[in-house]
């Protein structure tokens, strides 16, 4: 009896497990300051057009609505690292990659082009 119940204790701690790891990690999130919102492009329960999260190898962009996106990424003395201009539909993601990136503090600048507007989010590798 003891063995079934060890038995079902760790079928359910492991359904759980990869359950939780398909959810985007908050803990991870790098977090905007600024407004990027679109006019009457942005969905009213959420409050920016994109969320971006930090992993060990990539940073990736949520779009969630259809707008023109620039994308930079500055190195913390200021030198440009990334940019990328993008048209994204919601529900697409924009996976930059980081392997091989120095440690350090990043800054990252998004423009909401369509919209004229522009905020930064910081993070560390």
């Amino acid at each position: 009896m003891k063995k079934s119940i060890y038995f079902f204790t760790a079928i359910l701690l492991m359904v759980s497990l990869s359950i939780s790891a398909g959810i985007k990690n908050d803990d991870h999130k790098i977090d905007i300051m600024g407004d990027i919102s679109s006019e009457d492009r942005t969905k009213s329960y959420i409050e920016n057009p994109i969320e971006i999260f930090k992993t060990s190898s990539s940073i990736d962009v949520y779009f969630y609505v259809n707008t023109n996106f620039k994308i930079d990424v500055y190195t913390n003395t200021g030198a440009l690292l990334y940019t990328k201009t993008v048209n994204r539909y919601g529900g697409q993601i924009l996976n930059i990659n980081t392997k091989g990136w120095s440690a350090g503090k990043y800054k990252i600048v998004i423009t909401n082009i369509t919209d004229n507007k522009t905020a930064y989010g910081q993070f560390n590798i």
